[in-house]
């Protein structure tokens, strides 16, 4: 038997999960930011479940894992990043 210490499941491994993703705030305000930025699959689960206005809203995803996560919830993937903060900043100024 294989145990899997991750929030994420997959087929013949006993998934043991470290972390429980709780939403805390039930509202949020998207309209007056211009761009937005994820920096895992769960932080565009959770804002998913508490606004669906933030698909209208222009996004850079950190990783393969959080873009693919947008796309999937029909989002707008305007740029991917592979998470190194040194080009963060330059990669964003050029959006």
């Amino acid at each position: 038997m294989i145990y899997l210490f991750s929030s994420s499941k997959h087929d013949d491994v006993f998934n043991m999960p470290l972390i429980e993703f709780k939403i805390l705030k039930e509202t949020i305000d998207v309209s007056k930011y211009d761009l937005l930025l994820f920096t895992s699959k769960n932080a565009v689960i959770a804002i998913d479940k508490i606004s669906k206005e933030w698909k209208d809203i222009p996004s850079i995803a950190i990783g393969k894992e959080s873009a693919n996560t947008i796309s999937k919830l029909d989002g707008s993937v305007v740029f991917v990043s592979n998470g190194y903060s040194k080009n963060l900043s330059s990669d964003i100024k050029k959006i």
